[in-house]
């Protein structure tokens, strides 16, 4: 069985919330991924690019994606809160993944799939997968493809 993963991100807002930064990661087994991505697209407004939890005001809206998404064969979830006030948003991501990646790795995960930001964004990204590959933390995460 190989194991996959999909993560997300959401920071705090800024004056509700400050130094707030959550990484997130659900596990499938690749055998699953399909339906779960027909699922998702499924519950993605008309004419938009993705789907947003902000952008799904009202609550029936938000009821349906909750049980679209409770409904998938999803293996579990893994989530990384950070609270750090003083660092900056990257310098919270960049920690939060570290967390994050390790601890995908010691479940097996083979493939972590996170979307795609700026260039310099997914550059600094790639660097937190390659400094953990090379201190030799990750076993099964430590290739980029």
């Amino acid at each position: 069985m190989t194991l996959v993963a999909f993560g997300d991100e959401s920071g705090g807002h800024t004056t509700a919330d400050p130094g707030i930064f959550i990484l997130s990661a659900s596990i499938f087994r690749d055998s699953d991924v399909d339906a779960a991505r027909a699922a998702m697209a499924g519950l993605k407004p008309k004419g938009s690019v993705k789907l947003h939890w902000r952008e799904s005001h009202n609550h029936k809206r938000r009821s349906a994606i909750v049980t679209v998404v409770a409904a998938l064969r999803c293996q579990h979830h893994h989530v990384v809160i950070r609270t750090a006030a003083h660092e900056k948003p990257e310098r919270m991501r960049a920690k939060a993944m570290e967390h994050l990646l390790i601890e995908l790795d010691k479940q097996s995960v083979s493939q972590v799939t996170f979307e795609s930001r700026t260039p310099k964004q997914d550059i600094r990204d790639r660097d937190v997968l390659r400094t953990l590959d090379s201190l030799g933390r990750l076993t099964v995460l430590g290739r980029l493809d």
